[in-house]
């Protein structure tokens, strides 16, 4: 690669959360990195206000594009996905190599309050304190306090049989609303780097880049491209990214 370039034009990153079966064919020549993301609930979490820094979560938003641009976007990394995984990636990558071009392509036209409550556990405390000790702080500030849970089984019945708690010896999990999390994620990058109504219609691999198709959220022809070096696909559990790069079918447990 060169000098001036952080990003090798060969670089092969491919990672998969999914059991054995759906382990990934790895390709020597593949540019794309896929992460795994919680997709959110469909009911809306409601009666979650939280501060941060002087401001409420709900007006950490970003607004979206006046109009389709043509020109294609250059940038050393795509990501595909503005959910929690590509936040935080796109967070981490730019506290490695702070001169790295990072876009965000998320399909929504723009940022909605979505999910329900989402427990931080201790190995994702760990990971965030490593990428900015300063969000894991934030992240404890605008935690709930859970007075009390409980265990349902699948028929709906309560679960009163005893449950193992690790939390004396790893610690305790940090709960709070997925949109709460979301917007603190959010807050972190500029908001000219999260190009939003732009739904994934496709990508072709090239020898030096990525060349990305995407399409308004609404339908119809595909009105935005970009090269990236690198793209990093964190759409769902039922990435698009995923299924033109790998195709091993949908996840096992989602």
């Amino acid at each position: 690669a060169a000098a001036s370039s952080p990003v090798p034009s060969s670089a092969l990153l491919l990672t998969c959360t999914r059991p054995a079966r759906h382990q990934p064919r790895m390709n020597l020549k593949s540019q794309v990195l896929l992460l795994g993301r919680c997709k959110p609930a469909e009911r809306p979490c409601r009666g979650l206000t939280m501060a941060h820094a002087g401001k409420t979560f709900a007006s950490i938003v970003v607004p979206a594009p006046e109009k389709q641009q043509r020109a294609p976007i250059n940038c050393d990394v795509a990501i595909v996905g503005g959910g929690l995984a590509g936040l935080i990636c796109a967070i981490a990558l730019r506290k490695v190599l702070p001169k790295l071009e990072v876009k965000i392509f998320e399909q929504f036209p723009r940022f909605e309050r979505a999910g329900a409550v989402i427990g931080v556990q201790p190995n994702g405390q760990r990971a965030v304190e490593a990428i900015r000790p300063d969000l894991l702080q934030s992240i404890i500030d605008g935690r709930m306090k859970v007075a009390k849970s409980i265990m349902y089984r699948d028929n709906g019945d309560v679960d009163t049989s005893p449950s193992y708690s690790d939390a004396e010896t790893y610690g305790q999990a940090i709960m709070l609303g997925w949109w709460e999390l979301h917007c603190l994620l959010a807050a972190q990058i500029p908001k000219h780097d999260i190009v939003l109504d732009s739904k994934f219609a496709g990508l072709e691999e090239r020898s030096d880049s990525v060349k990305l198709q995407f399409k308004a959220s609404s339908g119809g022809e595909v009105g935005r491209e970009a090269i990236a070096k690198l793209v990093v696909g964190t759409d769902g559990a039922y990435s698009a990214v995923r299924r033109q790069c790998v195709d091993d079918g949908p996840p096992l447990n989602a």
